[in-house]
Parts: structure tokens; C-alpha cells; sequence
């Protein structure tokens, strides 16, 4: 036997009601949507930030290389300017002719170590009280740390020192000095960086770099020729 359907009018949900129920439904996926986009377009945001962050660690690469450039193009035209000078005066003394080729051989060795110079340059860094980490590249052509010599008024640790030591440094790379300052100070800018740093070509000629300055805001100087002190010149 079949019961009838008996539906109670007063509990059942009136057309305005499925109407709002309705709407509010509407309104939700509205804001899901909107959700939806806005996530997209922050991702969109995002990587046109990390694009324009690539671009712009890109120029400053490239600027890096750029200066590099400059230097050698520098030093290139003084060492002509250095021959050049020499073999008037050889020719003008009448020097022999063996002694004017020595000369040209001496330019052509100065002339290729130019060429296989490794060039450093400082690209900033992070610090925190009385730590932090100096950034360096080289633009120049490989090159080797040797040794790490601290000055009279320096008071920074390096603190990755051991790994840096015989490290070849390769073209473009960075790399960094980790430092600690020696005393406990509440501003990096109490610790100040006063050291040298040989470096040495795929030749074993050597040259040294100066550091300088407080923190993160040390200087590096251009590479020089190194010549190591005997008992005689300290």
C-alpha cells in the first residue's frame, strides 16, 4: 500500500528563499573567480618581478665586464705607450739592435700577462651587527687565491678563509669573504676591513688587491704586481 507524499507548505523553502540561496551560491563562486585571477595575476607580477630582477643582475654583470674591459684596454695602451717610449730612446742613444729586440721581447711578455690577468671587482653583500658576507667576482681571466694577509688596522675574521686558499677563480662566478668582526659591535660599521689578498694567473705571476674600508662598504683596489719582502726591504 502506498503511503501518500505529505509535504508541509510550512517548512518548505519558498521561491525567494531559493532565490537568495541561489544568489549567495552565485556570489561565492563570483568570489572564487576573483580569487582565481587575482592569484594569476600575482604570479603574473611575481615573475615579471624576477624577470626584471634577472634583467637587472644581468646588467650589472655585464657593467662589471664592461669596467673589466676598460681596465685591460688601460692597461694595454700604457704598456705601449711604455714600449714605445723605451724604443725611442734606445733607437736615439743608437743602442744595439739585440738590445732593442730584448726590449720588444720584454713588451710582448708584459703584453700577454695583461691578456691573462685575473680582474676583481666587489658586488656588495649582506651584513648583521658584527657579520657578514662581501661579494666578489672575477671578470677578469682564471685566477688563484694564495694568501689572505691582514693589516695593522684590521679588525674582521675571515671566516671561510681556508676554503678560499687555492680556490681557482673562474670567469664571471662570484664568490664571497664570510667575516666575523673580532670584538662583539652593535653596527658593521665598526668593523673595518684592512687586508691584502694574492692572487696568482694560470702562469704563477703574481699580484695583490687592497681591502678596505667598514663593512660591506669596504673597497677593493685594482691588481698590482706583487713583490714579495725580503730581510733586506723590511
Amino acid at each position: 500500500m502506498l503511503l501518500p507524499l505529505i509535504v508541509n507548505l510550512d517548512t518548505a523553502p519558498s521561491i525567494l528563499e531559493l532565490i537568495e540561496a541561489m544568489g549567495v551560491i552565485i556570489a561565492l563562486m563570483a568570489v572564487a573567480i576573483s580569487l582565481i585571477q587575482l592569484v594569476r595575476k600575482d604570479k603574473d607580477k611575481q615573475q615579471q618581478i624576477n624577470s626584471l630582477a634577472n634583467l637587472a643582475e644581468e646588467s650589472k654583470n655585464q657593467t662589471l665586464i664592461f669596467q673589466s674591459q676598460l681596465e685591460k684596454m688601460e692597461d694595454s695602451n700604457e704598456l705601449w705607450k711604455e714600449h714605445l717610449e723605451k724604443i725611442t730612446l734606445l733607437i736615439a742613444s743608437s743602442q744595439e739592435f739585440a738590445q732593442i729586440q730584448s726590449e720588444q721581447a720584454l713588451h710582448a711578455q708584459n703584453q700577454r700577462r695583461a691578456d691573462i690577468k685575473p680582474r676583481i671587482v666587489l658586488r656588495g653583500g649582506t651584513a648583521h651587527r658584527n657579520t657578514g658576507s662581501l661579494k666578489f667576482m672575477n671578470v677578469g681571466e682564471l685566477g688563484i687565491i694564495k694568501r689572505v694577509i691582514p693589516g695593522e688596522k684590521n679588525d674582521i675574521r675571515i671566516l671561510n678563509e681556508e676554503d678560499l686558499i687555492n680556490r681557482e677563480l673562474e670567469t664571471g662566478r662570484a664568490y664571497s669573504f664570510e667575516w666575523a668582526g673580532k670584538v662583539e659591535s652593535p653596527s658593521v660599521f665598526h668593523n673595518y676591513f684592512d687586508i691584502q689578498v694574492i692572487i696568482e694567473d694560470n702562469t704563477g705571476f703574481q699580484y695583490i688587491f687592497n681591502l678596505t674600508g667598514k663593512g660591506n662598504h669596504a673597497k677593493c683596489s685594482r691588481l698590482k704586481e706583487y713583490v714579495q719582502k725580503t730581510d733586506s726591504t723590511e
